[in-house]
């Protein structure tokens, strides 16, 4: 099963990654991809201590059981070689404003 994780108000799913990476690892090119969303975008390269590559923000909208929301796609290179990633982000709504 996706594990839902927060982020400053928007919640992400990694729907493809590799755990090879490192949760940190992870959690900065979530960060990075989701600071990419909101400025508007369209992608932005990463490098960090132990990899590089890029996220592009595809336009699309997609859903996976009850989650719904942007689409973004990548692919980051490190010592285990390249790798596809993918992420699907939405902003987080109180239920209890409504």
């Amino acid at each position: 099963m996706f594990e839902v994780k927060n982020h400053f108000g928007w919640q992400y799913i990694c729907l493809s990654t590799d755990s090879r990476l490192g949760t940190e690892s992870i959690d900065e090119i979530v960060s990075k991809a989701l600071d990419m969303h909101l400025e508007g975008k369209n992608k932005v390269r990463l490098k960090g201590e132990n990899y590089e590559g890029e996220i592009r923000d595809t336009k699309k909208y997609f859903t996976v059981g009850i989650f719904g929301g942007h689409y973004l796609e990548g692919i980051v290179e490190y010592e285990c070689g390249k790798k596809d990633l993918a992420f699907l982000v939405w902003e987080r709504i109180n239920h209890e404003l409504n």
